[in-house]
């Protein structure tokens, strides 16, 4: 590249013309000779640092709030050659998003990636070394810029500078690239190291999972997530759970008491029947037909003492079966009471325990919900890990 001339759309500025062949010098002198004296008394603000800016400007330079303050209505134009073409490049201090390039408007991006591609030759995918980031080299925009040989640009990173150097030193940028990467991998790995050590959710993970393969327990831990979030999705809660399980507890035992009750009364209804079916004393006929086939006569008055016994036998045994039966009814009543009672309140067990079913206790709600946000927060803390330290899974292993 060579600069050809610089000038402005406002005629109170004087165009600057530079030298085909050699050097341009723009200085300020003094109104005498001596030396001694009157050291500040020079030819001042003639418009060096001026002309410095006003070239950077029109190579594409950062937005100058300064121009747009005070030379709102200003255009400058520098005029240069590229590999023997003529460009002529305009940028209004007004509008200073574009560039017109040969009266052809660009964006400052694309008018820089033309001065990349025409007057350095970068490479392709060439990290970090840019028209803009050479140029300091050869026009130093600041008064810092003096401060150092090698210091161009004071906010420039250490390795940027390196980089850009090297370039145009002609060495071999990409070995100063891969140990760039080199280093910055190893910076991650450390910093991922250490604030491995500090969280103890992802410290935790591990130290639980340490023997199992890494991807595994990511997807086993996004299928618990997905379960727990259907279950809740699915959720009924009861308010009254506890309430209705107590209810449901008091009947089991009611209907145990009447169950018991039940076996007792049924218990005594056997032994009812079973003295009903007690066949009693001797019968007088009996007794008879023994004497006779004993070829013994029995006395008239015993006989008759036979038959008082066997009426007063039977007076006792029919009074005794009226009781039993009495009783019988009594305890036959009682159980189908019993019985009833006791289907009526399996009913309501039943209908405490469907609902029971159906529902669920607000705390084991709270449980699973309790769950579901300790799974997400382990699986946030892997997934923040994973972007911010992209060998975090082969630093682990």
């Amino acid at each position: 590249m060579r600069l050809i001339k610089l000038s402005a759309n406002n005629p109170g500025f004087k165009t600057i013309e530079f030298n085909r062949i050699g050097l341009s010098l723009i200085v300020g002198k003094r109104h005498n000779n001596d030396y001694t004296k009157n050291k500040k008394d020079t030819y001042n603000s003639v418009g060096k640092s001026l002309s410095i800016a006003l070239i950077n400007f029109c190579l594409g330079s950062q937005k100058n709030p300064e121009f747009e303050a005070k030379l709102n209505d200003w255009e400058f134009s520098l005029q240069f050659e590229l590999s023997d073409i003529l460009f002529t490049a305009t940028r209004k201090c007004n509008n200073q998003g574009v560039i017109y390039l040969n009266n052809e408007e660009k964006t400052l991006k694309e008018y820089t990636d033309f001065l990349s591609s025409r007057v350095f030759e970068i490479p392709e995918n060439t990290k970090y070394v840019t028209f803009r980031s050479l140029l300091p080299r050869f026009i130093r925009p600041r008064k810092a810029s003096y401060n150092s040989f090698d210091n161009f640009i004071p906010e420039e990173q250490e390795f940027q500078k390196i980089i850009n150097n090297a370039f145009l030193l002609g060495l071999d940028v990409s070995l100063v690239l891969k140990k760039f990467n080199l280093k910055d991998e190893f910076d991650k790995i450390e910093d991922m190291r250490k604030a491995f050590e500090k969280d103890t959710i992802i410290k935790s993970f591990f130290e639980q999972n340490e023997d199992d393969d890494f991807e595994i327990d990511v997807v086993d831990l996004k299928v618990k997530i997905q379960k727990l979030e259907q279950g809740l999705s699915k959720f009924e809660v009861a308010e009254d759970y506890h309430e209705v399980v107590r209810e449901a507890d008091e009947l089991k035992l009611q209907i145990k008491a009447l169950d018991n009750k039940a076996a007792t009364i049924k218990i005594a209804l056997s032994n009812i029947e079973k003295s009903l079916n007690i066949t009693p004393d001797i019968p007088k006929k009996r007794i008879e037909q023994l004497y006779k086939e004993a070829m013994v006569s029995l006395p008239d008055a015993v006989i008759k003492q036979l038959a008082d016994v066997e009426e007063f036998n039977k007076k006792i045994l029919d009074n005794r079966s009226q009781r039993l039966l009495k009783e019988k009814l009594g305890f036959e009543k009682k159980l189908s009471e019993i019985v009833a009672k006791s289907k009526r309140l399996g009913k309501l067990k039943d209908a405490r325990l469907e609902y029971l079913n159906s529902k669920s206790a607000l705390d084991e709600f709270t449980k699973m919900n309790d769950q579901l946000k300790e799974l997400k927060i382990k699986l946030d803390s892997i997934e923040k890990y994973r972007c911010k330290y992209p060998l975090f899974q082969t630093a682990i292993s």
